[in-house]
């Protein structure tokens, strides 16, 4: 069955170092393995929220390679202001064929 899976990564201050790193790693492998006939986007907060694509994605080459780029521009940084990111992970998605998955990666200090 074909995934959509929504990635809501924690980039404040206390994800700064070796937590923003084993983050920003499981994220990437968990994009590696996405087929293309799956779905994806990347969210990312701290003191804002940014989100990487309007909607989910295909996992094409185009679309993973962007999300690698955002993911390696993320800073840890600011406080952590988690809720615009929590609402537009859950936001609902029109997709009936896709089973939606939200990842929220975190340390937990929010």
């Amino acid at each position: 069955m074909p995934k959509e899976l929504v990635f809501v990564l924690d980039t404040s201050g206390s994800m700064e170092g070796f937590p923003l790193d084993k983050a920003k790693e499981t994220m990437k492998l968990a994009l590696k393995n996405l087929y293309p006939h799956d779905m994806f986007n990347v969210i990312t907060f701290a003191g804002d929220t940014k989100i990487l694509f309007p909607e989910p994605v295909p996992a094409t080459e185009e679309n993973l390679s962007k999300a690698k780029d955002f993911l390696s521009s993320r800073k840890s940084d600011g406080g952590t202001e988690m809720m615009a990111a929590i609402r537009a992970a859950l936001e609902p998605s029109d997709s009936q064929q896709h089973v939606r998955i939200t990842c929220f990666m975190t340390d937990g200090q929010v």
